[in-house]
């Protein structure tokens, strides 16, 4: 039986058959020098043990030449140590098959430095498995090659680990074709940087998936550019966060299409916006919003904008309020609103109004508000009124006020009642006059009574 020993020749190890080759124990591959195993055939390499290839030292496994390294089977390659890996040498890394290569440990693949992973050809990252993609320590991508990065497999890319992620450069990143951008995961995107999200095309960013987008740090988000907002498909800005919406400039949020994006958002997203974005978003944004998300406008948001703004809103948005947002609307805003908005305000967003808001309306639009809102008026807006809005009345409007609504006119208000509106208030209602407010009433206004 064959046995390898310093005294043997590279004559002597070139003379032995591929059976005694492959008889060769672990201690003869122990005591193998470089110049014996560098001596080895191709047909020889190929049957060694895999438990001999294993021992081998890794200093002298170095020594093979890439036609050796070529040869090597899936179990040989499978059996070298991190050790032996990382005294390869470049030239014959790229020499492994691509069918052996798939079975290279994943510690072993760790041990390549960056000049030894960059060894790796197109067709070899190709075939690299998803556990042998997710050995990549950020280290060894810091320097990949952007050919490599393109060749990993839509399967395999969903295993690059963030911390490999989060090195890479706009080139390299913009290097992933869009159908790897498809298959990111949220783990992976939540490693992106702003620089990374600012390098982004618009095909790249518009493929990831939801949860991908939603996975962006507030930081990335913030690093998008316009084209790059409007790029977003409804879907990924549905799947946005409060955070995320929060966390965008004025412009970035002005950016949304308020044809197709604007009109999407939700509840929660609309609550996040500031007042600080409120108060530049542009009006046929804001007119946009749907019926549903209007609701949750913060009241901060609502009373930051100005006339032209707050006057974009739909009769349908208008409807919509509040009466928690109704009691925001300043003076300024409501009094520029128009009757049909005015009108379509709920009974409950009407008695949400505050008295100063109130008391800025016109006599035209107080004549707009609907029998069924002068009813919900409370008792201290009714107080509140000027003699000439409460002037401004109509007798229709006069007649639903209730006892309590009537019980709440001032001395001043009644002073100043028109005859035929005093006449108007029901039976029932005229009960609550308070005393001081008819002694106010000169002849003319109580003759007005009727009986």
């Amino acid at each position: 039986m064959a046995t390898i020993n310093s005294t043997l020749t590279t004559a002597d190890i070139v003379a032995l058959t591929t059976t005694q080759v492959a008889a060769l124990t672990t201690e003869d591959w122990t005591a193998i020098d470089s110049a014996q195993i560098a001596a080895l055939t191709s047909a020889q390499v190929a049957v060694i043990s895999a438990t001999g290839f294993g021992v081998i030292d890794g200093t002298t496994l170095a020594a093979m030449g890439t036609s050796q390294f070529a040869v090597m089977t899936t179990k040989q390659i499978g059996a070298l140590t991190a050790s032996q890996a990382s005294s390869m040498e470049a030239a014959d890394i790229t020499a492994i098959g691509t069918t052996a290569l798939v079975a290279l440990a994943t510690d072993s693949l760790t041990a390549f430095n960056s000049a030894q992973l960059n060894a790796l050809s197109v067709g070899q990252f190709g075939a690299l498995t998803s556990k042998q993609i997710g050995a990549i320590t950020g280290g060894q991508a810091d320097t990949m090659a952007t050919d490599d990065l393109a060749a990993i497999t839509t399967t395999a890319v969903r295993y690059l680990s963030a911390d490999a992620v989060a090195v890479l450069d706009t080139a390299q990143l913009n290097a992933l074709t869009t159908a790897q951008f498809a298959v990111l995961t949220s783990t992976q995107t939540a490693s992106f940087t702003a620089t990374q999200t600012a390098g982004l095309t618009t095909d790249d960013l518009s493929a990831l998936s939801t949860s991908a987008i939603r996975a962006l740090t507030d930081d990335a988000l913030a690093g998008l550019n316009s084209a790059q907002i409007q790029s977003l498909g409804t879907s990924q800005v549905v799947a946005l966060s409060a955070s995320q919406i929060g966390a965008l400039g004025s412009d970035d949020l002005n950016a949304l299409s308020s044809g197709t994006q604007v009109g999407v958002l939700t509840t929660a997203q609309v609550a996040a916006i500031s007042a600080t974005q409120a108060d530049t978003m542009a009006t046929d944004d804001l007119a946009a919003i749907s019926t549903t998300a209007i609701r949750a406008l913060s009241n901060d948001a609502l009373a930051i904008l100005d006339s032209a703004q707050f006057n974009a809103l739909t009769t349908s948005q208008f409807a919509a309020l509040t009466s928690v947002q109704t009691a925001a609307i300043t003076s300024a805003q409501l009094g520029n609103i128009t009757t049909s908005d005015l009108a379509a305000l709920t009974t409950s967003a009407v008695r949400g109004l505050s008295i100063e808001a109130l008391t800025a309306l016109n006599s035209a639009q107080i004549i707009q508000l609907t029998t069924a809102q002068v009813a919900a008026l409370t008792t201290e807006q009714i107080a509140g009124l000027d003699s000439a809005d409460l002037n401004a009345l109509t007798t229709a409007q006069f007649a639903v006020l209730s006892a309590s609504q009537v019980g709440a006119l001032t001395t001043a208000q009644a002073d100043n009642a028109a005859t035929d509106d005093l006449a108007a208030i029901s039976v029932t209602a005229i009960r609550g006059l308070a005393s001081d407010a008819l002694a106010v009433l000169d002849t003319a206004q109580f003759n007005a009574l009727t009986t």
